[in-house]
């Protein structure tokens, strides 16, 4: 029994030893590489007299991406960089739901982040709150205005993701500067939409339906027994018209049955103040019909980039195949800011203004600047060209919080599969711009996997016919 009990000691220390060595042998391995990673990143920072100032210009999903990348790029690269992130709020918002957001108040806590509880600061971003007026490539300037002053400064490179403004605000509002105040401005919308007792909405492409759909599902009934209308008038013969003919008839179909005149072919042609009310208004269609409204909103973006001393068309800025401004190797455009014929691949200007597709240009704009930086020109990704074609079209149009159509291409998922796809986006990815693990790695993979699924299904070319919305 002794014996035993020896050989029991014996045994326990030397297994104890073994892990007490075995952990001392880790953590100095870990030593080791962290040292080593730190020594070489001091010989590649060594010559450079200060870091270079990288200019990010608008704060949403293609900036705010864009700025992260680049940080976590020139960070692992060895290169001084400062990224400067400039926007006129203070806080992220998830655009494509915010239409449900107008309709449900408590759909605001979940799209709306201040910028200083994202993961931008862990990353070495600053933000400033400011409005960038002009950008000038060849002088390397940039000027801007804050609540002091008007100033310019320099800038070593640039990218710009400052978006196009809609024709509503309270679609996409560039004027609220805090949470509190954006809240106050959708609450004012609810308000106004929720005592309308007629409304129009102008454009049938995905935010004219979905607004129209959030409507006809979550709106609070009318006091006194009484009846809303709500008007949707396309433009086209069909909703959805950058998208498969299915999805714009099963659209059209939902709409339909939930008491929503949809008006096909016809156009706003001019808006007047009704003579009945002061709070009326009269549109005027193409075909000569009248509408009187208590709320008319236009569905669409307005054209122009926003921006003095850029190379621009009316619909964005002009970039090369590499997403840099045409003439200027230091200056790249992304997102919603670029001419989306330019980065669409399909010769539609409509589809060009996705989130998919911001997302996607920020991701390549990133990288391309950091080869430049590094002068690896060689190397430069192309967008489209090689790119572009690999990504497939997607897009998920919601018909209210449990139905919508998932539009892949050539497929079209319609029901409650397409609401799910879209509330995992939404989380996920405001999980992702908050610095969470989760979100990053989730993005990672499907960014990853999502065009070799994109090759399995066949691409729908959209007919090319003038739209208004």
């Amino acid at each position: 029994m002794l014996l035993m009990r020896l050989i029991i000691c014996i045994f326990s220390l030397v297994y104890h030893l073994y892990l007490w060595w075995s952990r001392c042998i880790a953590w100095a391995l870990l030593y080791v590489f962290y040292i080593v990673n730190v020594v070489n990143t001091l010989l590649r920072r060594r010559g450079r007299n200060g870091p270079l100032d990288v200019f990010v210009v608008g704060g949403g999903i293609a900036g705010c991406l864009a700025a992260r990348d680049i940080a976590d790029r020139g960070f692992s690269n060895g290169l001084r960089l400062k990224v400067t992130l400039v926007d006129p709020k203070t806080y992220f918002e998830y655009t494509p739901s915010v239409l449900r957001a107008i309709v449900d108040l408590r759909e605001a806590s979940t799209i709306l982040m201040p910028y200083a509880a994202s993961g931008l600061p862990s990353a070495g971003v600053q933000v400033r709150q400011a409005c960038v007026t002009r950008v000038d490539p060849t002088a390397k300037t940039i000027q801007y205005t804050d609540a002091v002053g008007h100033y310019e400064c320099g800038f070593d490179y640039a990218l710009l993701s400052h978006g196009v403004p809609y024709a509503e605000s309270s679609i996409r509002d560039w004027t609220s500067q805090t949470v509190e105040d954006r809240r106050c401005a959708l609450e004012a919308e609810n308000t106004l939409m929720t005592n309308a007792q007629c409304i129009v909405l102008a454009g049938g492409g995905a935010t004219g339906v979905e607004l129209a759909a959030e409507l006809a599902t979550g709106l609070r009934p009318l006091e006194g027994g009484r009846t809303r209308r709500l008007v949707l008038v396309c433009s086209a013969d069909r909703l959805l018209h950058c998208s498969p003919p299915f999805a714009g008839r099963y659209v059209l179909r939902w709409l339909e049955r939930r008491g929503v005149e949809v008006i096909l072919g016809d156009s706003v042609q001019d808006v007047a103040a009704s003579p009945t009310g002061p709070k009326k208004t009269v549109l005027q269609l193409r075909s000569g019909r009248q509408l009187e409204c208590d709320v008319y909103r236009l569905c669409a973006m307005r054209n122009g980039d926003g921006l003095d001393g850029l190379p621009s068309s009316k619909n964005g800025v002009l970039v090369n195949e590499f997403l840099q401004v045409k003439g200027q190797g230091t200056v790249f455009a992304a997102g919603d800011a670029v001419e989306p014929l330019q980065v669409c691949g399909y010769g539609c200007a409509r589809c060009g203004k996705s989130a998919y597709l911001a997302e996607n240009t920020a991701c390549v704009a990133a990288k391309n600047m950091v080869r430049v930086i590094k002068g690896r020109q060689q190397d430069l990704l192309r967008f489209p060209g090689t790119a572009a074609r690999r990504l497939p079209t997607m897009e998920s149009v919601s018909l209210g919080r449990w139905d919508g159509v998932l539009i892949l291409n050539n497929l079209v998922v319609p029901g409650v599969a397409s609401a799910l796809v879209k509330g995992f986006i939404k989380y996920s990815k405001m999980d992702d711009l908050h610095g969470g693990l989760v979100g990053r790695v989730l993005w990672v993979i499907l960014d990853t996997v999502s065009p070799y699924i994109g090759r399995l299904v066949p691409v729908y070319e959209p007919e090319l016919k003038p739209q208004n919305g």
